[in-house]
């Protein structure tokens, strides 16, 4: 059926942007006058007119490039989706938004082809149809359909990824229940050092070039719902289950340490003590010990109250530790196991605690290395190996270890007998098997530093709009007042003077 209505509107809401683009670009002021009319034009367009057909009973969305006019093509998209709340036509709705349905179609190719500077200014739409997506993705039971639709949509509107919006946790929640570790690395390998303010106006055009992708992505335009003390907390958790799953242990301890300083009020959050008895899990699996305090900025009765939640975890860390020198140490670390299988299977910790074993056999074999430069193979198999009789299984293990770098070692083998074979540690870096070449330690050295290069900016943003909020003028103004010295006073502007000029000199050869 044609909308008389829509076929009037059409016009006026295909004339921006103008295509094709004009020889001299538009103003930021004059972009962010016309789309804004734009976007109050279909607001206050009823859904039924952006449904209806137009000229030859064509759908809108069959017309429209979401490349060129985003706006007008997720607004219609939206309105479709809409229809789902009548009850005559919800079953209908729900099958046109499965994957693969026509709707469910038209959404991937808006994901891949919208323009990100006009998104800013329909947030809100745009937020919607993600976690309409997510919905139906997951009612259907297919939660992996919505994963690579909504991790471009994430980074093709931030492609820093820089700063975390409610989107995140939507996608994190649909990796970990279809199991997909790996689809969630690329969002979760771009560190998070902003959140999106809330309540607070545009400084700025949303069109505007910004330093920072904050700036755009606030709650006010709708690009973020609002972030609770909790929804952090549950990304670093999430995010930690996930390089869990992928076996990358040191990003894994990153997120769980972060979960774990996270500024909270004195009593932990369960989220939190999850946290905490994954961090002693991971520990043991990647550094064979755990440390004896927490990271620093940890609130101490907090962590007191983690730990006492999670005595069972400390008690399997201790067995760990002292088994490393016990002669029965193996039968005493399974007995602690399967002591607390219950308490794993309630914490959903099982899979890891599985690998513990593993864990420690292998550091107990590279504790040997502080004792002896070489050994046979018949006595690894009798200190560390499960079957104190299988050499050849041993020798499988030990190979499989120095392949993976984590002993710095050789198997030297005289005959087929695994019995006589010697395991020799290396002695020097620079001559053993991990010994990495000139060009390794140089592009080692060079990633380094773009990582730092790239911290030191998010530091001096974060510096420029601590120096213009209410509450450090406040203070600046108590300390003017008061006769403060510079000294025992806050930085006069922080984020400007020697710091700015080291960036210059560090590593000018790279």
């Amino acid at each position: 059926m044609v909308s008389k209505d829509l076929e009037a509107l059409l016009p006026r809401l295909l004339s921006f942007p103008p295509h094709p683009a004009p020889p001299l670009p538009m103003s930021d002021t004059e972009y962010d006058k016309q789309i804004k009319s734009i976007v109050k034009l279909l607001s206050e367009t009823s859904p039924s007119q952006l449904t209806g057909g137009i000229a030859n009973g064509e759908d809108l969305l069959d017309v429209v490039d979401p490349s060129i006019n985003t706006i007008l093509y997720l607004y219609s998209l939206r309105a479709h989706i809409g229809l789902s709340t009548s009850k005559q036509a919800v079953g209908q709705q729900s099958k046109r938004l499965a994957p693969n349905g026509p709707l469910w179609v038209k959404a991937v190719k808006f994901m891949k082809r919208f323009d990100p500077l006009q998104v800013r200014y329909a947030g809100n739409e745009f937020v919607l149809l993600i976690e309409d997506m997510a919905k139906s993705a997951q009612s259907g039971n297919q939660p992996k359909a919505a994963i690579k639709p909504i991790r471009t949509a994430i980074l093709r509107l931030d492609p820093s990824g820089s700063c975390f919006t409610s989107s995140h946790l939507v996608l994190l929640r649909l990796c970990l229940h279809a199991r997909a570790f790996l689809a969630a690395k690329p969002v979760l390998d771009n560190n998070i050092y902003e959140f999106p303010s809330q309540g607070k106006k545009q400084s700025a055009l949303l069109c505007a070039q910004h330093e920072s992708s904050s700036a755009f992505i606030t709650t006010e335009p709708g690009l973020s719902r609002k972030v609770d003390y909790q929804d952090p907390l549950k990304y670093f958790l999430f995010g930690a289950m996930l390089y869990i799953g992928m076996k990358d242990w040191e990003r894994a301890l990153l997120f769980l340490e972060i979960t774990l300083i996270w500024p909270i009020a004195n009593n932990c959050s369960m989220i939190q003590v999850n946290a905490y008895r994954r961090w002693v899990l991971v520990n043991l699996i990647q550094n064979g010990r755990v440390p004896s305090d927490l990271p620093k900025t940890t609130n101490p009765h907090a962590a007191r109250q983690c730990r006492i939640i999670s005595r069972a975890y400390d008690g399997l860390a201790d067995v760990f530790k002292e088994g490393l020198d016990g002669e029965l140490a193996v039968k005493r670390l399974n007995a602690e196991i399967q002591a607390g299988a219950e308490v794993w299977r309630l914490d959903f910790t099982t899979s890891l605690v599985t690998q513990i074993p593993d864990a420690f056999r292998r550091f107990s074999i590279m504790k040997l290395q502080s004792t002896y430069t070489a050994l046979p193979l018949y006595t690894v198999t009798q200190r560390t190996s499960p079957d104190p009789n299988n050499h050849a299984e041993t020798g499988r293990y030990i190979q499989s270890l120095i392949a993976s770098d984590h002993l710095n070692a050789t198997l030297s083998r005289s005959n087929e007998n695994p019995r006589s074979w010697i395991l020799r540690f290396a002695t020097s870096s620079a001559s053993s098997p991990q010994a990495r070449s000139e060009q390794q330690m140089h592009d080692e050295l060079k990633q380094e530093m773009a990582c730092i290069t790239k911290l030191g900016q998010h530091i001096r943003n974060s510096n420029r709009k601590l120096a213009l909020s209410k509450e450090y003028i406040e203070v600046l103004k108590h300390a003017m007042n008061t006769g403060t010295t510079e000294g025992d006073g806050p930085e006069p502007y922080p984020g400007y003077g020697a710091g700015d000029e080291m960036d210059e000199d560090i590593a000018p050869d790279l």
